[in-house]
This record gives C-alpha cells, sequence and structure tokens, in this order.
C-alpha cells in the first residue's frame, strides 16, 4: 500500500486507512485500530480529532512510544493534531510551515524535558541575526517573536498534558519599528507611466491597488458584480489567500 504520511496508507479497494495508537492491554502491550476515509485529508482530520478526544479524556495518555524519551518533535505531533481543530487553515498551515523551516531543524531531536530557556535564547538570536533561507541576513523581530509564541505554546502543551514537569519563561526580542516606504511623486509616474503602457490584467491589478489602496488579496478576490460602473464605486466583500495544500496526494 502506498503510504501518504504518519501511519496513514492507501489501501488496494481505493479507500484510505489510518492506524492509531490505543491503551495498553492487560500484558502491557500497546494496541492499535484503524479508521478509514475516501482520501487521505479524511483519515488525517478523523485521526486529529481521536487525538484530540484522546488528551480531552484521559490527559495522561501519550499517543507515541513510551519507550524513549519524548523530543521535540514528537509533542509538536500531537500538539499539530490538537491546534488543527481550534485555528483556521491558514493559520495551521502557518504554523506547520514555521515548524518545518525553522524550529524543527534546531529544536526537534532534542528531548522536551531538556530544553533549557537558554538554548531558546540562542535559537532567537541566531534566527534575528542569519534566520534567512536564502542566507542573506536575519529575520525580523516581529517573525522572531511569532516563532517563539509557537515554541512556547508546545511546550506549555507538554507541561497541560503532564508530558513535562515545569514550563519555561520565554524572554521575546523587542519589537523593532520599521519606516513604511512610500513612492515620490516621480517614482509614482514613471510606474504608472509603465503600467499604463501595453495594459494587461496583471498591470491594471497593480494599478488599481495604487489608485485605491486595497491589499493585493482584496484585489485579486474581486469579481465584476463588486463594480459599479454606474456609482464609480468598487466594493470590497472577500479577500484571497495562497494555501500550502499540506495533502500531497491532492490535486
Amino acid at each position: 500500500m502506498p503510504k501518504a504520511g504518519k501511519n496513514i496508507y492507501k489501501r488496494k479497494d481505493g479507500r484510505w486507512e489510518g492506524r492509531y495508537a490505543k491503551n495498553c492491554n492487560s500484558s502491557g502491550k500497546r494496541t492499535y485500530s484503524s479508521v478509514y476515509g475516501k482520501s487521505c485529508t479524511e483519515v488525517k482530520q478523523r485521526l486529529a480529532t481521536i487525538a484530540a478526544n484522546s488528551s480531552f479524556e484521559n490527559p495522561n495518555t501519550v499517543i507515541v512510544n513510551t519507550n524513549h524519551a519524548l523530543t521535540f518533535a514528537d509533542v509538536v505531533t500531537q500538539w499539530l493534531s490538537v491546534t488543527a481543530l481550534k485555528v483556521k487553515p491558514s493559520t495551521y498551515v502557518g504554523y506547520t510551515s514555521t515548524l518545518d523551516l525553522h524550529i524543527l531543524p534546531q529544536l526537534g531531536s532534542s528531548e522536551i524535558r531538556s530544553i533549557t530557556a537558554m538554548e531558546i535564547n540562542r535559537f532567537a538570536k541566531e534566527k534575528l541575526e542569519n534566520g534567512r533561507t536564502d542566507g542573506k541576513g536575519g529575520l525580523s523581530s516581529k517573525t522572531v517573536r511569532d516563532m517563539l509564541s509557537i515554541i512556547k505554546s508546545v511546550i506549555d502543551f507538554a507541561h497541560d498534558e503532564k508530558l513535562i514537569s515545569g514550563s519555561l519563561t520565554i524572554t521575546y526580542p523587542k519589537l523593532q519599528k520599521q519606516e513604511v516606504r512610500v513612492l515620490s511623486r516621480q517614482e509614482q509616474v514613471l510606474l504608472e507611466a509603465a503600467l499604463t503602457a501595453d495594459m494587461d490584467i496583471h498591470k491594471l491589478g497593480i494599478l488599481l491597488c495604487l489608485y485605491t489602496g486595497i491589499r493585493i488579496g482584496e484585489c485579486c478576490a474581486l469579481l465584476w458584480q463588486d463594480i459599479s460602473s454606474e456609482y464609480d464605486m468598487l466594493t470590497i466583500r472577500q479577500t484571497l489567500q495562497r494555501i500550502k495544500n499540506l495533502d500531497k496526494t491532492s490535486y
């Protein structure tokens, strides 16, 4: 059976199956059960619901191999399964991207019980100085603060679930004010000239943002019925977001 995630497989009959660990039996051996669905996404959602309900019913239940010390990555897996039920899809995707790109490569293999405030401070300092994935310097203090908030949430979750005995006090970098770069009048004239020459739908969108101040997502979500030629009015009803598809089996 082709595998599409941790303990998730596509069966020969076309259905998807996801296995999850249950409580130990009388002999101390962990037992497993399965859920089924028509798609990988459906199975992932059912597994997330089971994981969340299991942790609410029994805070001491840990759906990991108890024969080794829990790593930060182990706890992240459980935290994400619960968090997925409480936040918007765009927020969840943002969490997973930040974890995969920045947090897990440095902290994922560390034992959750041994992570110290000093280690997290070193992580934050490194990201402020050299955190860009293109190697061209550090990340903004706002971005690093968002990363530290995720780390804090994971550690607090581990404490609440009795996976560790204590929590940590995390020091957040001071927010740095950034001045907004405003086009000069001459720059605006040059931009308008470039946009109006050989006009196309993309240039029209940029020009519309320039004249109205609407955001890119709002511009991309516009429909013809949002434009009133009779009243020379543009109505913003919705916005469009690009969200990473976490289900790599769907196209």
